[in-house]
């Protein structure tokens, strides 16, 4: 149990580290790691790549169409830009609160581990 969770810790602090690093070469390895696994994934099932790629256009540009209609104003625009704006709105607190959600999750098994900690002392 001791050594899982020396590995957890000594992982976790390898996490930080990488979040941490600013420098060029790291960024511009990373990329080419993360651009040779994205070409095997292509290579594995083209379809779902091209899919994937349409879904992700899509919701850029359905993101960057709310921006501008929120930032010229919601009380010009007529119903179904109202009702398109909030499902959109509703989406990102939903995404929100789930990644926040998460964040709690991963804290408080921390916390669970460190009264396990004190527990065997």
């Amino acid at each position: 149990m001791a050594k899982m969770r020396s590995l957890l810790f000594c992982h976790e602090i390898k996490a930080k580290y990488i979040k941490k690093i600013k420098s060029r070469t790291f960024h511009f390895l990373l990329k080419k790691d993360r651009l040779k696994a994205e070409a095997s994934w292509i290579q594995m099932d083209p379809e779902a790549t091209k899919e994937y790629a349409m879904k992700q256009k899509r919701q850029r540009t359905e993101n960057r169409w709310a921006k501008r209609i929120l930032q010229c104003g919601l009380n010009s625009q007529d119903e179904g830009t109202r009702t398109t704006i909030a499902e959109q709105l509703q989406r990102h607190t939903e995404l929100t609160r789930k990644m926040h959600s998460m964040n709690d999750s991963s804290s408080s098994s921390d916390d669970i581990s460190d009264e396990d900690d004190g527990e065997n002392c």
